[in-house]
């Protein structure tokens, strides 16, 4: 990904994903039909205008949320990974531009924190959906303290169980 954000400077998100596609996919120099792993790279990526709060947003098989007087709204990105094609056929990814407002919040997370297992048993997942519904309630909080209720929301969640993969959640406000 380095290499591609140091070929040029990119202001569109989408461009910048489709270049790291194109050069992962040389690396590897393999199609998918070629490919013993079947896996790809899962990415959000965003470009922010700090003058102007504007936000370029891109996905790759992962969204954003943006947090706004307690609602959370999603954008979804595009239903691709890094790496990952069949054929010949390269899919672009899609580039949205969001304009944040003063107080707003962004959210991106990997997918271990709604799948780790816990509760009473252990047995169910925290799901999605209720990280999303948690998210949106603590986002007039200041970042520290949204940073150590989610430890704590999490933490108290997994309990005893063994934490079964990796937790990233990243948070900025306006």
């Amino acid at each position: 990904m380095y290499q591609a954000f140091k070929e040029q400077d990119y202001t569109d998100a989408g461009k910048m994903l489709d270049r790291v596609h194109e050069l992962f996919n040389m690396m590897i120099t393999q199609t998918y039909e070629e490919s013993a792993v079947k896996d790809g790279m899962d990415i959000s990526l965003c470009i922010i205008d700090t003058n102007t709060n504007k936000i370029n947003f891109a996905g790759a098989n992962h969204n954003l949320y943006l947090a706004r007087h307690g609602e959370l709204v999603e954008h979804k990105g595009d239903k691709n990974a890094i790496g990952i094609f069949v054929g010949d056929e390269i899919k672009n990814f899609t580039s949205y531009d969001i304009q944040a407002q003063s107080d707003d919040c962004i959210y991106m997370f990997s997918d271990g924190y709604a799948d780790q297992f816990g509760g009473e048993n252990g047995e169910s997942k925290y799901f999605r959906k209720r990280l999303k519904k948690y998210l949106a309630s603590i986002s007039h909080l200041g970042m520290e303290e949204q940073r150590n209720m989610l430890r704590k929301d999490f933490n108290d969640w997994k309990g005893n169980f063994e934490q079964i993969d990796d937790v990233m959640v990243i948070g900025i406000k306006f």
